[in-house]
């Protein structure tokens, strides 16, 4: 169940602009999972679900935050933008020139 609670905070989370970035924590998590699994030799530790817990408590939180700020972008650098960015450093350069 958590998973698929997971699976739709990360789909909110790209929606809000976070893209790539709303995968992380689940990767992360996967990873961390793996390498617990991975490195116990086939022996689960005693304390595996209370982990489990924690580290599914921390993506919840993580995708939480993710989804209620959204992500801050910067103004797209358009080339009308560029142009007129253009216009006035030649602007400058003439008025200079011309003194």
């Amino acid at each position: 169940m958590i998973l698929l609670l997971e699976i739709y905070m990360t789909y909110a989370a790209w929606k809000k602009g976070w893209r790539g970035w709303a995968l992380m924590p689940l990767v992360a998590a996967l990873a961390l999972g793996f390498a617990i699994g991975m490195g116990s030799g086939g022996e689960l530790p005693e304390n595996m679900f209370a982990i489990a817990l924690l580290v599914d408590g921390a993506v919840l939180v993580a995708l939480g935050v993710m989804i209620a700020t959204g992500r801050q972008s910067l103004p797209a650098e358009t080339d009308e933008n560029l142009a007129k960015e253009d216009d006035e450093t030649v602007g400058a350069d003439s008025e200079a020139a011309a003194a």
